[in-house]
């Protein structure tokens, strides 16, 4: 993730010469998972229509890691969120554990915002994937979800390697027409 994150995890304690690099377990699974998520089951639990598209927003601690402001986060989740509900797309929003929102990110129609749902399970039911910059982007990929990353948006934390794997999107306009 780069010294930004290093430097995160040296700050709350880690000794550095125990950083070490060990692959990504959360990927391991996607290698034996059985896919056998209902899309219908969780579309009736989020109140969704399962004739709409589904797109999963991944989230990452900006604020919390000191590279956003409160009011640029605010504008993240304002502009994404009209821009894909405006195009009649359905949106998850997956919050980061690590995130620490109230009220921030305004309840409206055919957004869900969720914490504590399986990611697993929003991601094999959802049509594409979108983050700006999350480790959960390869997982998207492994279970073959379209990945777009917002680089419109500033991540911190150097160059992004999921760029080279998914569809880049550098302005917000450009959202809803490659989603469809």
């Amino acid at each position: 993730m780069g010294k930004h994150y290093r430097k995160v995890f040296t700050d709350r304690g880690v000794d550095p010469r125990k950083i070490t690099i060990t692959g990504y377990p959360l990927l391991d699974g996607t290698a034996i998972s059985d896919r056998n998520c209902r899309r219908e089951d969780l579309f009736k639990k989020i109140g969704f229509n399962a004739n709409k598209s589904l797109i999963l927003l991944i989230t990452q601690p900006f604020v919390e890691d000191g590279l956003w402001t409160k009011n640029l986060r605010d504008l993240f989740f304002k502009s994404v969120t009209e821009s894909l509900i405006a195009k009649g797309f359905q949106l998850v929003i997956k919050l980061h554990p690590r995130e620490n929102l109230n009220k921030e990110i305004e309840k409206r129609k055919g957004v869900f915002i969720t914490r504590d749902m399986s990611l697993e399970e929003l991601m094999l039911a959802s049509d594409a994937v979108v983050t700006i910059s999350s480790t959960a982007g390869l997982w998207a990929l492994a279970y073959g979800k379209p990945l777009v990353i917002l680089s419109c948006f500033p991540s911190g934390i150097g160059i992004n390697l999921l760029k080279d794997l998914g569809l880049c999107v550098d302005t917000l306009k450009e959202l809803p027409s490659i989603m469809i």
